[in-house]
């Protein structure tokens, strides 16, 4: 482990917080999905089949931001190249993609949050989510618990929306809530969801090297009263009419 051995090496090698054998993982996902690809577009859409979630189909005014996570994630990595604000080439190397996952996998808390609500917010103008932007957010992260098909694709949305509600800043005047706003209510409210956002970055990224640090709750049998979103409510602290 450890940083760069060198500044001549910086884009060659930046291990940073990672193993050798997480490194080696990193290095293997960059050449198929950068390195092999003819185009930024070609990168993104590569990205994209990484980080594809499996979305059910009835949730389409929910789901439409998680077919472009691949895009958002690219340009999170942009953004950690230094070289791109000095007016030097902007193309992505190997330690800005390292970099990226850091962001989103062995970063503080509060720095993980900053970079889901980043890739929630890259086509966005400004740095701010309304309700609905909200709910696609809370709504994937649901997906992304959830690990596999959804059963339950109405409770599930349900669920998404009333989280979004409450995170929601409680001034009646405010339609949007900042990156700020954001980090803060989860620190206070609910801090098993960026749990499951570095959690899945985690399977995403390392398969079986790391274990994760969220595994979706599993009922020992069906039942009409709990369901797996409700015990996802529980864990929140806000109260919610569901």
């Amino acid at each position: 482990m450890g940083n760069t051995r060198s500044t001549a090496g910086r884009d060659c090698e930046w291990k940073g917080p990672f193993s050798d054998e997480e490194y080696a993982c990193l290095e293997n996902k960059f050449k198929e999905a950068i390195v092999e690809a003819p185009s930024e577009a070609a990168a993104a859409a590569n990205l994209q089949t990484w980080l594809e979630l499996p979305l059910p189909a009835a949730s389409e005014d929910l789901s439409a931001p998680c077919r472009q996570l691949g895009a958002a994630f690219y340009r999170l990595c942009v953004e950690t190249n230094e070289d791109r604000e000095a007016g030097k080439s902007g193309k992505l190397q190997m330690v800005n993609f390292a970099q990226g996952v850091a962001q989103c996998v062995r970063a503080s808390s509060q720095s993980i949050c900053r970079s889901l609500f980043k890739l929630f917010t890259a086509h966005a103008p400004t740095n701010a989510m309304t309700e609905q932007e909200l709910s696609q957010l809370m709504f994937a992260c649901l997906v992304m618990a959830e690990g596999a098909e959804v059963e339950d694709v109405g409770q599930m949305v349900h669920v998404a929306k009333a989280l979004a509600r409450a995170a929601m800043p409680p001034s009646a005047e405010s339609t949007k809530t900042s990156s700020d706003d954001f980090v803060r209510w989860i620190g206070a409210q609910f801090p098993l969801l960026y749990t499951i956002f570095m959690s899945w970055m985690v399977r995403k990224s390392f398969k079986s090297l790391t274990k994760p640090s969220f595994e979706a709750p599993q009922l020992s049998h069906k039942s009409g009263i709990l369901s797996r979103y409700c015990i996802t409510l529980f864990t929140f602290s806000c109260g919610l009419l569901v």
